[in-house]
């Protein structure tokens, strides 16, 4: 039996670039409830941020965090933990792909000192200040500061001295990858080896189930998640040409942006199942 199994970013996917609404892709979400299909929020946000959203959205089921840095489980959602640890957030469990928090803050600070290049890290910044480059609230700001495993650098420079400081970063072990709003520098992981972990569980967990992942994004950081899923969904980002994927069959390009497009795709996809 074919089952959904759907993945989504949030920010300028399932959330407007501009208000971070959902509201126009609720219908999509409801129908996707009602045929049982999880959808996994997997994004650059921090387990803080996305579980209150998780809570707004009554959705029940796992949630990665940080561009696949880290997943999140509800205690008790699969028979067995299968290497994951109690977390610091309550009621859950965790794997964690990334390197230390502290680690990135310690690299992105040598590499400015050392090039002059000129970025900030959420780690030199307030609140009051990741709020006024995100249009936060200055509590989701906060929120948006409790990182584990993935350091946001908000890029002031050229976009050569940006291709120089990737390949230091990549002597460095370590990768940096842009996204939306920012660049973001982490470990040798992406948003499809959370992806493929949770697949996995799942297919464990359902082994009648005939497990089909849709994917859902806009930003370089959705596109190994995008090139990976069997269906994906790139949404048409708030300025400039959409994500070019190299897979070319299973590829939706909604006309419209953000949630919008999300839920023409989810009902498009629902349609052909």
């Amino acid at each position: 039996m074919k089952k959904l199994l759907v993945f989504t970013d949030l920010d300028g996917t399932l959330l407007d670039h501009e208000d971070y609404s959902y509201a126009a892709a609720l219908p999509a979400l409801h129908r996707l409830e009602a045929v049982g299909a999880p959808v996994i929020l997997n994004s650059s946000k921090t387990g803080a941020e996305i579980r209150e959203l998780r809570s707004e959205l009554g959705n029940r089921h796992p949630f990665v965090v940080e561009n696949g840095g880290a997943i999140f489980i509800p205690r008790g959602y699969f028979d067995d933990a299968h290497g994951t640890e109690a977390s610091a957030l309550s009621g859950y469990d965790s794997l964690s792909f990334g390197e230390d928090y502290s680690t990135l803050c310690r690299v992105a600070g040598r590499l400015k000192q050392e090039t002059g290049y000129r970025f900030r890290g959420f780690a030199e910044m307030t609140a009051d200040e990741v709020a006024g480059l995100t249009g936060l609230s200055q509590l989701k700001a906060q929120q948006a500061k409790e990182r584990s495993c993935t350091e946001p650098l908000y890029w002031e420079d050229t976009a050569e001295a940006l291709g120089h400081l990737q390949a230091l970063v990549e002597e460095e072990g370590l990768r940096l990858v842009r996204g939306g709003r920012f660049c973001h520098l982490m470990g040798k992981f992406d948003k499809a080896t959370a992806l493929h972990w949770l697949l996995e569980r799942y297919r464990l967990g359902h082994p009648t189930e005939d497990w089909i992942t849709v994917a859902l994004g806009d930003g370089e950081n959705d596109r190994a998640m995008l090139e990976e899923a069997s269906i994906s969904v790139v949404i048409r980002p708030a300025s400039g040409d959409p994500l070019l994927l190299r897979k070319k069959s299973g590829v939706h390009y909604p006309d419209r942006p953000g949630p919008a497009g999300w839920r023409d795709a989810i009902d498009s996809i629902l349609k052909g199942a």
